[in-house]
């Protein structure tokens, strides 16, 4: 309930109900989690770091704009909650892969980013490529540098350089060097403390790759990881829901069918036992007592026989 009430009043502006809201939630999770046995305590979740995140902007944000700097601001915070809003209403998974990595761009003013799924053997696999202008790279320029995401994958942590040419992390890094790449990072997408991907980014000049805006990014690749498995549950949901439908379209057709067949045999059963009865009615004997209807019985059976037979 804080955290709903701080991000609500991060978007209003209310700076001061803001930060009293997130310091309580950060309170109540932190008893919550010491309460927990070992085996259970999570450490830091996406919702602690976007507490911690709105209070450290709030509390440097009138220092940060004394300095002119170009660090993180309450706005960004606020921006980032619209974000938050926006990527739970959207479940075209395509349309999806694009938004987020169009904010993640904007967010650090990278000329290109990447989202990359790790599929079960840990291998990653571009879903969506786009660039600065909001464009959708081709084919021919999905160069990026595999090591640098592998290693944010491997090390479960964001991967961050301003300078990779001289970064000595990097400089066995080939793709690094033909790339000319200067500003890369590099955030893991999580879902339940599974990392599934990351968000990748690049530039060559002109990018704000500080920490401040690593902690943006990461706490939007926390949200898009929630979002992209919400994404894939209402889709799978609206498949199986699609299938049963056409199911049970199926079984009506066929039942209907079935019905038509069963009809068609009651009339053709119908018919012939009309046509027994009337090839056999005895009309000029009167009787008809159940006795009477033995004896029927048993003319039917000798009555197209030329034997003469005696009924006693």
């Amino acid at each position: 309930a804080f955290a709903t009430l701080a991000r609500g009043a991060m978007s209003l502006g209310q700076m001061e109900l803001a930060e009293d809201s997130a310091g309580a939630a950060l309170a109540i999770m932190s008893v919550f989690e010491r309460s927990l046995p070992s085996l259970h305590k999570r450490g830091e979740t996406a919702l602690v770091r976007e507490m911690r995140g709105i209070m450290s902007s709030i509390t440097g944000s009138n220092q940060e704009e004394k300095k002119g700097g170009q660090g993180v601001s309450s706005k960004d915070w606020q921006q980032l909650v619209r974000i938050n809003n926006r990527l739970n209403s959207e479940f075209r998974i395509g349309r999806l892969f694009e938004y987020i990595m169009d904010t993640a761009i904007d967010i650090t003013g990278a000329q290109r980013g990447f989202l990359l799924i790790a599929d079960p053997k840990g291998e990653m696999h571009i879903r969506c490529a786009r660039n600065i202008d909001q464009d959708t790279l081709g084919p021919g320029e999905h160069g990026y540098s595999r090591s640098v995401a592998q290693r944010a994958l491997d090390l479960n942590e964001p991967v961050l350089t301003t300078d990779a040419q001289e970064d000595p992390r990097f400089q066995d890094m080939r793709s690094v060097l033909n790339l000319n790449l200067r500003y890369i990072a590099a955030v893991p997408l999580q879902v339940k403390g599974r990392t599934k991907g990351a968000i990748y980014l690049d530039s060559r000049g002109g990018a704000q790759f500080d920490e401040g805006r690593i902690s943006l990014l990461q706490a939007l690749a926390d949200q898009a990881a929630i979002a992209l498995t919400n994404a894939r549950l209402t889709t799978e949901n609206r498949r199986r829901q699609a299938r049963i439908e056409r199911l049970n379209r199926r079984l009506a057709s066929d039942l209907k069918s079935r019905e038509g067949e069963l009809k068609q045999v009651k009339v053709e059963l119908a018919r012939r036992t009309d046509e027994l009865i009337s090839k056999y009615r005895y009309e000029e004997i009167i009787a008809r007592s159940q006795v009477m209807e033995k004896v029927f019985s048993l003319l039917d059976k000798v009555v197209d026989s030329n034997l003469p037979v005696v009924i006693v």
